[in-house]
């Protein structure tokens, strides 16, 4: 099992970013459009780090490349992308809905670490690999 990031995606630009030794200005400048010549403001890139807003995927991209790192990295730390797809699995099917909050509960009533959390989950195996019931 791949481990679990261990901070967000703010968390994690701002750390690349200090090792990098870049003010936010700095790095503003540095995802500057080659097409329009306008840059992403230090502001819009403190709200990143603050967990307020949230870059596009292209955006990651750019990030990635000017910090040094695997887009990938930055990618597995962003918390959107599995909230988005519950709430889509939730509303095609309201019975996921009722399943995710049965799954909030039980994590929270049994003070399940993540780890914990994702290991029974990946230990379950598929209805069609379940054996036939005597």
């Amino acid at each position: 099992m791949d481990p679990l990031p261990t901070k967000t995606l703010g968390q994690r630009m701002r750390e690349l970013r200090q090792n990098a030794d870049l003010a936010l200005r700095d790095l503003g400048e540095k995802l500057k459009d080659s097409e329009t010549g306008t840059h992403v403001s230090a502001a819009f890139l403190s709200d990143i780090e603050n967990g307020r807003r949230f870059p596009s995927d292209d955006l990651i991209g750019k990030i990635a490349e000017v910090l040094g790192c695997d887009a990938a990295e930055l990618r597995k730390c962003d918390p959107r992308g599995p909230a988005r797809e519950i709430q889509d699995l939730a509303v095609m099917n309201a019975q996921y809905a009722f399943a995710f909050r049965r799954a909030v509960d039980f994590v929270q009533d049994n003070k399940l670490t993540p780890e914990e959390f994702i290991r029974r989950v990946e230990t379950v195996p598929p209805p069609s690999e379940n054996p036939d019931p005597p």
